[in-house]
Formats: C-alpha cells, sequence, structure tokens
C-alpha cells in the first residue's frame, strides 16, 4: 500500500495494525518460497524429476529421467563424428529442430 493511502487511515493504531498485517502477509510469502525451495531441492537430490522440459535423450518413468537409447544413440553419433553440421544430421534421423531446442 502506497505512503499516502497510510496518511489517511483515521488514527495511528489504525495504521500500526494495518502495517503489521502487510509484514505478517510478507513474512508468510517469504516461508511458503523457502519450503518449496528446500522441497525441490530435496527431490532433485533424491533423483526424482522435478519437472521442465525434457532434455534430449531421456524420458521421465516413475518420476525419474531414464536414458531413451534411440535418441541417445544419436546424439553420440553426433558428438562421435563432428564434422557433420548437427541440424543436417539430426533432421536426416528425423528429429525436429524444435526438439532440440525445446
Amino acid at each position: 500500500m502506497p505512503e499516502n493511502r497510510l496518511a489517511l487511515l483515521p488514527s495511528t493504531g489504525a495504521s500500526l495494525t494495518l502495517n503489521m498485517l502487510l509484514s505478517f502477509a510478507q513474512f508468510e510469502r517469504e516461508v511458503t518460497g523457502e519450503r518449496i525451495r528446500d522441497k525441490l531441492a530435496a527431490s532433485k537430490r533424491r533423483g526424482i524429476w522435478v519437472g521442465g522440459i525434457v532434455p534430449l535423450g531421456y524420458e521421465v518413468r516413475e518420476r525419474k529421467l531414464v536414458i531413451r537409447e534411440d535418441e541417445a544413440q544419436t546424439i553420440r553419433r553426433s558428438i562421435a563424428e563432428p564434422e557433420l553440421e548437427w541440424s543436417r544430421q539430426w533432421s536426416s534421423l528425423g528429429i525436429s529442430p524444435g526438439t532440440i531446442c525445446a
């Protein structure tokens, strides 16, 4: 709430109460954020996939990333043969640029 609106409150007690409520609401938002960050970090430590774009060469099974051998072979081949342009090589194998850059 802007400071000029606080000046419109009828008494200093009302202003104090409002400031306390606003401070408590901010505290609750920060605590909630900390809990969410801690939960995500704990899930990552246990190896659980917490969401987002699945990297090329992987799939999610039972909340964990698992290597997809068909895509993994393509990636390994691209790295082993760096003289080929990646986009041309992957296009010839049926992998679209949207899959690579998504």
